[in-house]
C-alpha cells in the first residue's frame, strides 16, 4: 500500500467505487528487509488473467495498480496498460522501478499517467542494497531517471516513498538532495511497521528512538525550506497542530512540508486516504471506503476493506458484486460491530494515515503479527476469511480484520471467535460452518431490509 500522506478529499458516498486497487500479480523479484514478501511461505508467482476480465467497469475510473505486490511483474503489464487506456482510465502506480524499462511499458505514452510512486529506502547504493535484497542501486538511478525525464512535462506526479528504520534514519538528508536532483515532487517517510519477529525488526523498530526520528523531520524540513528546494517532504509527523503551526508558511497540505506553494495539486493526493477517508454510515471510524474503494487481487477475487472478499470477476460482472447480496450483508455486519473496524491496519497505516501517533508502539507494528506469547509461525492469510497460525504446536484461526494474536486475548474472549485444533486441518469444518452461519445471517438481513422497505412505502401510500 503507498504511504504518502496528503490531504483526503471526503468523498461522497457514491452507487460505484471511485477507486479501484488493482493488484496483477502476487510476488516480487526483490526480497527487502521490512517487506511481508520476504516472509511469507509461498512465494511463487501468480498473475490475474486480464483476457478473462472484462473491463469496461473501469471506464473513467481512478485505477492504482500494486498495493502489496510488484506490479510490473505480470508478464503482460504493458497489455494490462492498454486495456486500462481502451477504457480512458486514469492510472497510478506502486513500484520497486528494477524492472521498468519504457521498452517493455510503451503502452504508458497513451495513458493517463496520475502518480507514479517508487519505493526506494535510503540514498547511498550500500544502504539500499542491503535494505532492498536482489535490488541494484545504479540500474534503479538509472530507470526512474529516465522515466522522469520522458513524463517531466506530461503532469504526472513522481513520488518516492522511503520506509524509514534506525538502519537507514541518517540519509533523510542525503536522500533530499538525490531525489531533489532528479526532479522527484515528493519524497514521503514512512515510519518502518514490524511485520515478523524477526531480528532486523528487533534491531531496527524506530520506537525506541522516535524522538531522535522526529528530529531528523524536523531538520529535514528546516533544510528544505532555508534552502528553498522544489521537492515537498511528507510524513504523519508534519500533521502534529504544533508542527503546522510552527511551519505555518511553508505547510502545503496536511502532512506535506515544502518551500514550493505551488507544487500541491489534488492529483498528487495518497489516493487511499482521498478516497477512503470520510464520514460513513459505518459510523466505528471515519472510513468510507467500502463505499468508495474495492480491491482485485492476482485470482480475480474482489474485496471491500482490503481483505473481506465479496466475490470474483471470473464467476460475476463487477456490477452484480458491487451490489450483490456478499458485499451487502458484509457492510450490515460493519454497521452493526466495531470489532473489525477498530483493529483494522488498513484504516490505521492507510486510509487514516494521516492521524498516524508516533508515541503509540502499536503504530510500529503491524497486529495481526504481534504476540506478547511465545513465537508465532503464520501458517496462512486470508484462508477463507481467516488468519491461520500456530503457536506452541496448537493451531488457531482468528478472523481477518480483529488484530495482534495473543494467548491473553483468547483468554478473554477478546475476539468474535478463535478457533483452536491439534491439527490444521481440523480447522477447516469450524471454518466452513462459521462462514455458513455468516452468509445464512446475512441474507436474513437482506430479507428483513427489503421487506422493511416494502412495509414503510406501503404504509407512506396509505
Amino acid at each position: 500500500m503507498n504511504g504518502t500522506i496528503l490531504p483526503p478529499l471526503n468523498p461522497p458516498l457514491s452507487k460505484e467505487p471511485l477507486l479501484i486497487d488493482l493488484e496483477p500479480a502476487y510476488g516480487c523479484n526483490l526480497r527487502c528487509r521490512m517487506c511481508h514478501v520476504t516472509y511469507m511461505k509461498d512465494r511463487k508467482p501468480k498473475f490475474l488473467d486480464i483476457d478473462r476480465v472484462d473491463w469496461q467497469f473501469l471506464q473513467d475510473k481512478d485505477v492504482s495498480l500494486g498495493s502489496m505486490f510488484e506490479p510490473t511483474l505480470h508478464p503482460s503489464f504493458n497489455k494490462l496498460i492498454g486495456y486500462l487506456n481502451d477504457q480512458n482510465a486514469r492510472i497510478s502506480f506502486v513500484t520497486n522501478a528494477f524492472n521498468f524499462s519504457l521498452e517493455r511499458l510503451d503502452n504508458l505514452y497513451n495513458s493517463k499517467l496520475d502518480v507514479v510512486y517508487f519505493s526506494f529506502d535510503g540514498a547511498s547504493p550500500e544502504k539500499y542494497e542491503y535494505i532492498r535484497q536482489r535490488s541494484q542501486y545504479k540500474r534503479v538511478i538509472s530507470n526512474i531517471q529516465n522515466f522522469i525525464k520522458q513524463f517531466k512535462n506530461s503532469g504526472t506526479t513522481f513520488i518516492v516513498n522511503f520506509t524509514v528504520c534506525q538502519y537507514n534514519m541518517e540519509e533523510i538528508i542525503p536522500a533530499i538532495d538525490l531525489w531533489e536532483s532528479l526532479g522527484v515532487d515528493i519524497l514521503g517517510f514512512i515510519a518502518m511497521v514490524s511485520r515478523e519477529k524477526h531480528q532486523f525488526f528487533a534491531e531496527n523498530t524506530l520506537f525506541p528512538v522516535r524522538n531522535e526520528y522526529e528530529q531528523a523531520l524536523e531538520t529535514a524540513a528546516n533544510y528544505t525550506i532555508k534552502n528553498n528546494l522544489n521537492i515537498a517532504l511528507s510524513s504523519a509527523y508534519y500533521s502534529k497542530p504544533e508542527i503546522k503551526e510552527k511551519y505555518a508558511d511553508s505547510f502545503v497540505a496536511p502532512g506535506a512540508i515544502s518551500a514550493n506553494k505551488n507544487l500541491m495539486k489534488s492529483e498528487t493526493y495518497s489516493s487511499h486516504s482521498r478516497y477512503g477517508y470520510g464520514e460513513s454510515p459505518i459510523a466505528h471510524k471515519s472510513c468510507c471506503s467500502p463505499f468508495t474503494i474495492v480491491r482485485i487481487d492476482y485470482d480475480a477475487n474482489v474485496y471491500i476493506c482490503q481483505h473481506i472478499k465479496v466475490g470474483n470477476l471470473y464467476e460475476q460482472s463487477f456490477c452484480d458484486i458491487w451490489n450483490g447480496e456478499e458485499r451487502e450483508s458484509t457492510i450490515s455486519q460493519l454497521m452493526d460491530s466495531s470489532e473489525q473496524c477498530n483493529t483494522c491496519d488498513y484504516f490505521r497505516f492507510c486510509v487514516d494515515a494521516n492521524h498516524v501517533d508516533y508515541e503509540e508502539i502499536s503504530n510500529f507494528t503491524a497486529e495481526k503479527f504481534v504476540s506478547t506469547n511465545g513465537t508465532i509461525d503464520v501458517i496462512a492469510e486470508s484462508y477463507k476469511g481467516f488468519n491461520l497460525l500456530e503457536m506452541d504446536g496448537k493451531f488457531y484461526a482468528i478472523p481477518l480484520g480483529e488484530g495482534h494474536f495473543s494467548l491473553e486475548r483468547i483468554e478473554n474472549k477478546d475476539y468474535s471467535v478463535c478457533f483452536k485444533a491439534n491439527r490444521q486441518t481440523d480447522l477447516d469444518l469450524p471454518i466452513e460452518v462459521y462462514n455458513f452461519q455468516r452468509k445464512v445471517i446475512g441474507k436474513l438481513i437482506q430479507i428483513y431490509t427489503v421487506s422493511s422497505r416494502k412495509i414503510s412505502s406501503l404504509l407512506t401510500k396509505k
